[in-house]
């Protein structure tokens, strides 16, 4: 049998969305991966490739990372983490004054490095925080402390939206109380979205608009960088790997492709991002061009069975809350997604630049009124600090992320607009509920002038 049945036969041997797979099926399933691996031998060498995805690097100009580093007191959010620790060692050969880490120390592994002073601080405590940037005085921030896990935000709403939301608003007006030069926000691909459901997206896209609307009327020169997923610290390739032979690995959907890059890649788009920052208000979002092939999720699940030398089973589970089920048919614009990096939307890659000799795509992040949608934002932030009911905070979530999207639009070009609406067309009827907002949010915004 080919790869094309064998998967048809994985996804109806057992339903989606079950928590714990029976013995029976378990090894029916144990069988048909038995079969996919011995018919998919180009698969097998997935997780060597995937882990080669975190020696890749990006080719900067040192002297302008020098120029953006050299002699300044920076500090770093979330600087235990993953990127956080490789950009902490990225910024060690650059000649910092003074480096700071604050991070509330729950990273387990974290390696502490010569040169660089570690505090404990949680950011949700916007006092505290003032009092730990008075006593620094930075004069660049990188921000990177938040909550990344998707689906333990759809789990714990509230303390994943305090953390994000009122949590980044705190970093930002530290950071400005504090006469900070230079800010780099660290958001997600996720945020690429026009409009998500999901805490984790939809919360990044929250904090993309606070960068935006905190540089504006301020000498705080800002941008917004989006990684994808991080190869050095893969929630997936770690979950297949935990996993024992009594168990299963869970695939959401065997079609399922991501982007990958190296934390290394992540930590010198940071460092050019500070170069990069721009006056006036200017606020940009930027993403590395060229990512390499996407990894598809069922190929590194059989890499991780033939690896193991056990019988192993693959079971398709469905998407779990936190993932989009679907893709925004509009999400991409062929005249352009071949040229610009895949974590800009069709509305960001209509008016990104390439920033020179980098690899890096920028995109300017557009609102009009920027003082009434602030606060929109800083309305629902305040609610935060409430005992509101988590579906409470997420329809409230959704109803400022749904603004946000209109109030984008309406800073888009006709010809843009009206491109996107031609190639949402044909696919309608069959778009899921959230697809179709943000498309009829599209066609009432065509219809009006642009701001």
């Amino acid at each position: 049998m080919g790869r094309g049945t064998l998967v048809e036969e994985l996804r109806s041997a057992a339903p989606p969305h079950q928590e714990f797979v029976d013995p029976p099926t378990l090894a029916r399933l144990s069988r048909i991966t038995a079969d996919l691996v011995a018919t998919c031998p180009e698969a097998l060498s997935s997780a060597v490739q995937f882990e080669r995805q975190g020696e890749r690097t990006l080719e900067l100009d040192r002297r302008a990372l020098l120029a953006g580093i050299q002699g300044s007191v920076v500090l770093v959010t979330g600087g235990t983490g993953c990127i956080g620790s490789a950009l902490l060692s990225e910024l060690r050969g650059l000649g910092p004054k003074r480096v700071v880490s604050l991070s509330r120390g729950l990273t387990s592994g974290a390696v502490s490095l010569p040169g660089v002073e570690y505090a404990r601080h949680d950011i949700r405590d916007g006092r505290a925080l003032h009092r730990v940037f008075e006593d620094v005085r930075p004069d660049v921030v990188f921000h990177l402390a938040a909550q990344r896990d998707p689906g333990l935000a759809e789990r714990a709403v509230r303390e994943s939206l305090e953390t994000n939301i009122a949590g980044t608003a705190n970093v930002l007006a530290a950071a400005v109380a504090a006469g900070v030069d230079s800010i780099v926000y660290a958001s997600t691909g996720k945020a690429l979205r026009p409009f998500s459901p999901h805490i984790y997206a939809a919360s990044k896209k929250v904090g993309e608009f606070l960068a935006y609307a905190t540089a504006h009327g301020r000498n705080t020169r800002i941008s917004v960088v989006r990684f994808t997923h991080v190869v050095d610290n893969s929630l997936v390739l770690k979950r297949f790997r935990a996993i024992g032979a009594g168990n299963a690995l869970r695939v959401h959907d065997p079609k399922t492709l991501f982007y990958t890059q190296s934390a290394r890649e992540a930590a010198q788009l940071l460092l050019r991002a500070n170069v990069e920052n721009r006056p006036a208000g200017v606020v940009e979002v930027m993403a590395i061009r060229d990512l390499g092939l996407p990894t598809n999720v069922l190929d590194l699940a059989l890499a991780v069975v033939a690896e193991s030398g056990e019988p192993r089973a693959v079971y398709v589970a469905g998407t779990e809350p936190g993932y989009e089920e679907t893709v925004y048919p509009g999400l991409y614009d062929p005249a352009t997604a071949a040229d610009v990096s895949p974590l800009l939307n069709a509305f960001e890659a209509a008016v990104a630049r390439g920033v020179d000799g980098a690899g890096i795509d920028a995109s300017p992040i557009r609102f009009p009124d920027h003082e009434w949608l602030t606060e929109t934002v800083t309305q629902f932030t305040s609610e935060l600090a409430g005992q509101l009911q988590p579906e409470f905070l997420r329809e409230r979530l959704n109803g400022v992320s749904m603004t946000l999207l209109s109030a984008s639009l309406a800073c888009v070009e006709p010809a843009v607009l009206q491109r996107v609406m031609r190639l949402t067309s044909p696919w309608r009827d069959a778009m899921s509920d959230t697809d179709r907002a943000i498309d009829d949010c599209l066609r009432e915004r065509a219809a009006q002038p642009v701001a």
